[in-house]
C-alpha cells in the first residue's frame, strides 16, 4: 500500500515538474556542442525512466504512443521522409545530414513531452499547477528585471546560461562588457525566463489563458493578469494583440449559446475592463518614477511593425523574400531543420538567418506536404475543443492551438516544448470530456 502511494506521489512530482519546466527556454542542463539541452527534455527523460521502472506506467506510455493523434503521425512521417530531400538537394553531405538528423532528434524529444503528458493524464491537475507556478515565477522575474532596468542595472540569467540569442535589457550607457555574446536591447521588453520578448509572448499565447481558465478565481489571479497586461503593454510586442484577441474569443465564445446569459457577458466585460484600467492606471501613476519615453516608443513599435516600409522591419521582410525565393527554386523542400543552413550558406546577408515565418520555414524545409500536414495538426487539435465549447478548459486549449499557429506564422517561432505540452493537455482534456459524455449517454 505504501509502495503504491509512493508511486502515485512520484508521478505527481513528475507531472508538476513537467508543467514547470516548459515555462522557460533559457535554463538548460548541459550542452552538446553548440546545442543546449533544455530542462523540459531532461525532465521528460527522467519521467520516461520513472514510467519504465513503474511497469504500469510504461504501459500507459505505450498506449499513449499508439493512440497518438493521426495528424501528428502524418506530420512526423513527412519530417522523417524529408531526409530524402536532404540527399536530393545537397547530395551525400555529412554536414547537412547531421543537421537534419539533429533537428529530428529534438523533434522526437518534443513528441516525448506530448506522450509523457498524455501518460500522466490522471495527474493533469499537477501539470496545470506546475504551469501556474511557472507563470508566477516569470511574472516575478519580469518585476525584478524591470526594477533593475530602471535603476540603471540589469537582471538576467545570461551569465549562468549564456546563449547567442539571449536578449538582455539595459539602459543606454550601461556597461555591457560581460554581455558580449548576448543581444543587448536598450529599452525594456518583458521576457520573463525566455530568450527574448517574442518567445515570452508566444508562451503566454500558448498557455496563459488556459491556465487562468483552469485555476479558481482569486485575488492572486487578478494580480497576475494585471501584471501580464502591464508588462506586455510596455514591451510593445505585436504578439500582445494576438494574446488579447485569444482571451476575448475564449471569454465570449467559450460556452454554448444557450448557457451564455447577458448578465454573464456583462460581468466578464466589466472584469476585463477593470483589470485593463488597473494596469493602465499603474502605468500613469508611476509616470514620474519611470522613464516612459522608451515604453511609449515601444508601444509605437506595435503599430510600426504593421508598416512594411518601416526601417526596423527591413531584415524581416528581406528574410521573407529570400524564403520565397528558396521555395521557388526548391518547391518540394530541402530537408528538415535546414533553413538556417541554407540562409547562412547563401548570399542572403550576414544579418539574415531565417525567413521570420514558421509557415515559410515549413515550405522551405518540407515543402507543401509539410506545410499542409502541420495545418492539419492544428485543425485536428482545434476541432477537439471547438465541438465541446461548454468545457471552458478544453475550448481555451483548442483556441490556444489556433492562435499559437498564427503567432508562429508571423514570428518564425518553431514548435517549442510548451507547445508540445499544449498538444498533450488538449489531448488529455478532450479524452476526459469524451469519456464523460459517453458515461452520461450524450454521445
Amino acid at each position: 500500500m505504501r509502495l503504491k502511494a509512493r508511486k502515485v506521489a512520484v508521478r505527481k512530482i513528475v507531472a508538476f515538474a513537467l508543467g514547470l519546466s516548459v515555462c522557460t527556454n533559457v535554463i538548460y542542463g548541459f550542452r552538446l556542442g553548440n546545442t543546449v539541452v533544455l530542462i523540459p527534455y531532461i525532465i521528460t527523460l527522467i519521467g520516461v525512466v520513472i514510467l519504465v521502472i513503474n511497469r504500469g506506467g510504461i504501459s500507459q506510455f505505450i498506449v499513449a504512443a499508439k493512440k497518438m493523434d493521426n495528424s501528428l503521425k502524418i506530420y512526423s512521417f513527412i519530417n522523417v521522409l524529408s531526409l530524402m530531400l536532404v540527399v536530393i538537394y545537397f547530395g551525400i553531405n555529412g554536414t547537412t545530414i547531421a543537421i537534419s538528423v539533429k533537428g529530428l532528434i529534438l523533434y522526437f524529444c518534443g513528441i516525448a513531452i506530448y506522450l509523457l503528458a498524455v501518460s500522466l493524464k490522471n495527474e493533469c491537475h499537477y501539470i496545470m499547477s506546475g504551469l501556474y507556478w511557472g507563470i508566477i515565477i516569470n511574472v516575478i522575474f519580469c518585476l525584478l528585471s524591470f526594477f533593475a532596468f530602471n535603476k540603471g542595472l540589469y537582471f538576467s540569467l545570461y551569465e549562468l546560461f549564456p546563449q547567442e540569442a539571449f536578449a538582455v535589457n539595459v539602459k543606454w550607457g550601461v556597461t555591457t562588457g560581460s554581455l558580449a555574446k548576448s543581444f543587448v536591447i536598450y529599452s525594456y521588453r518583458a521576457q520573463g525566463l525566455f530568450l527574448e520578448a517574442s518567445h515570452f509572448s508566444g508562451f503566454l499565447i500558448a498557455l496563459f489563458v488556459p491556465v487562468i481558465a483552469y485555476m479558481k478565481k482569486s485575488n492572486l489571479n487578478t494580480l497576475i493578469i494585471v501584471a501580464v497586461i502591464y508588462f506586455e503593454l510596455i514591451s510593445g510586442t505585436p504578439n500582445f494583440i494576438i494574446l488579447i484577441v485569444e482571451a476575448f474569443v475564449v471569454i465570449f465564445f467559450g460556452e454554448d449559446k444557450k448557457q451564455m446569459r447577458f448578465g454573464v457577458v456583462k460581468k466578464r466585460t466589466a472584469y476585463i475592463m477593470g483589470v485593463s484600467i488597473i494596469a493602465i492606471l499603474f502605468l500613469i501613476i508611476n509616470a514620474d518614477k519611470l522613464d516612459l519615453s522608451a515604453y511609449f516608443q515601444a508601444i509605437n513599435t506595435v503599430l510600426n511593425s504593421l508598416d512594411i516600409a518601416d526601417v526596423g522591419n527591413t531584415d524581416r521582410y528581406r528574410g521573407m523574400q529570400v524564403g520565397f525565393s528558396f521555395i521557388k527554386d526548391n518547391p518540394l523542400g530541402i530537408g528538415y531543420n535546414l533553413e538556417p543552413y541554407l540562409f547562412n550558406s547563401s548570399n542572403a546577408g550576414a544579418s539574415l538567418h531565417s525567413s521570420f515565418s514558421f509557415a515559410l520555414k515549413l515550405l522551405v524545409e518540407t515543402g507543401p506536404l509539410g506545410f499542409i500536414s502541420y495545418i492539419y495538426v492544428i485543425f485536428c487539435f482545434c476541432r477537439k475543443g471547438i465541438k465541446y465549447r461548454s468545457n471552458r478548459l478544453l475550448f481555451s486549449l483548442a483556441i490556444a492551438c489556433l492562435f499559437c499557429a498564427l503567432m508562429q506564422f508571423v514570428n518564425g517561432i518553431a514548435i517549442l516544448p510548451y507547445m508540445w505540452l499544449l498538444f498533450g493537455l488538449t489531448e488529455i482534456t478532450s479524452d476526459f470530456e469524451t469519456t464523460s459524455r459517453i458515461k452520461k449517454g450524450i454521445i
